[in-house]
Order: C-alpha cells, then sequence, then structure tokens
C-alpha cells in the first residue's frame, strides 16, 4: 500500500503551493462560473483547484475541511487524471460544477450534508484514471482491469481509485463525519 500511495499522490510542492494561497479572489472568477453556461478555456485551467476550494466553501462553509488535506485531495485528485480527450481532469471538474450549481440551484430540494459531498466529491473524481477507451474494450482485449472488475469496469475503478485516494495519508478530507455518515458517504459515491 506504501508504494501505491507514494505514485497516486499528489506533489507536495504543489499541496504547498496551492495551501499558501487556496483562495481565487473575487476578481479572477470568471463571470460565467456562476452558471451553467461555465466553459473551462486555457488560461482557468491553473486556477482549477481553488475554484474547486470556492465551491466546496461555498456549499459547506470555510470549517467544514481541514484546508490543508483539501489541497493535498485536489491535487491528488488532478495527479490521477490522465491526459486523454474527453475524460480528462477538466472534465472532472466541469462535472462537479454542474452538480454544484444542481445543488445551489435545488437548496429547498431537500438534499442533506452527505448527499451534497456525495455529490461534489463524486463529481470532481468520477472518471479519475480514465484511460480513454470504454469498458467493452477492456472485456474484449482481456485487460487486466476487466478480469479485476467484471462488470462496469471503468465505473468500479474510478471509485476503488476514489477510495485509495481518500483513504492515504493526508487524504481523509471526511474524517470529521461519523462512522454512519462516512459509509453512507462512501454507498452514494458508488
Amino acid at each position: 500500500m506504501d508504494v501505491l500511495e507514494f505514485h497516486i499522490k499528489g506533489p507536495d510542492s504543489e499541496v504547498q503551493e496551492l495551501r499558501k494561497d487556496p483562495y481565487i479572489p473575487d476578481d479572477k472568477i470568471p463571470y460565467a462560473f456562476w452558471s451553467f453556461d461555465f466553459f473551462i478555456n486555457d488560461d482557468i485551467v491553473p486556477d482549477l483547484p481553488k475554484l474547486f476550494i470556492k465551491i466546496c466553501t461555498d456549499i459547506f462553509g470555510p470549517k467544514q475541511f481541514d484546508l490543508t488535506k483539501l489541497c493535498r485531495f485536489i491535487i491528488t485528485v488532478r495527479k490521477n487524471y490522465r491526459p486523454v480527450t474527453y475524460h480528462n481532469w477538466q472534465h472532472g471538474f466541469t462535472v462537479a460544477h454542474s452538480l454544484w450549481r444542481i445543488v445551489k440551484l435545488c437548496d429547498n430540494a431537500g438534499f442533506d450534508k452527505v448527499e451534497k459531498l456525495a455529490l461534489i466529491f463524486a463529481g470532481i473524481s468520477h472518471d479519475i484514471d480514465h484511460r480513454g477507451y470504454n469498458n467493452d474494450f477492456f472485456r474484449k482485449l482481456q485487460q487486466p482491469l476487466a478480469a479485476l472488475y467484471s462488470t462496469s469496469t471503468m465505473e468500479q475503478h474510478h471509485y476503488r481509485q476514489t477510495v485509495t485516494i481518500l483513504h492515504a495519508e493526508g487524504h481523509d478530507i471526511f474524517s470529521s463525519l461519523s462512522s454512519e455518515d462516512h459509509s453512507r458517504l462512501l454507498e452514494l459515491i458508488r
């Protein structure tokens, strides 16, 4: 497990850089960020970790997460997205952003805190370590992932990668939840 953790963790230098300056100034937030029309252009990509922190503090407040752990988590998630054409880091962010807008617009819909956490964090990590191929590809070519996960190959892999990150040292962003809420959260993310 130690070797796996070493290879999945985001670089400490990037974590420290984000931790030193985790909040994006209001005047740097793109206007469309507050709507469903938000489009990620190349200029905004470096600010996506800060914008994800903005999403988290907007919904859950500034005290919900240990900021160092949240910075470490988001840098690690970004590192674990592969540079594929579609199912990449920007796509994961876009899904989390869309879910944030839904949660904000449906605030009276009755989502509880655990459901909101599950939506946002499932969104950011839902395609983590995607290789750019579908499940049928892995099955037909008898790839190791298909042997490991016989059904919903990539979906199970994305979930397992997310849980592995959450259980890595210093990444336990949900440590303040009760064990019951933590179990429920992971089941909702699944």
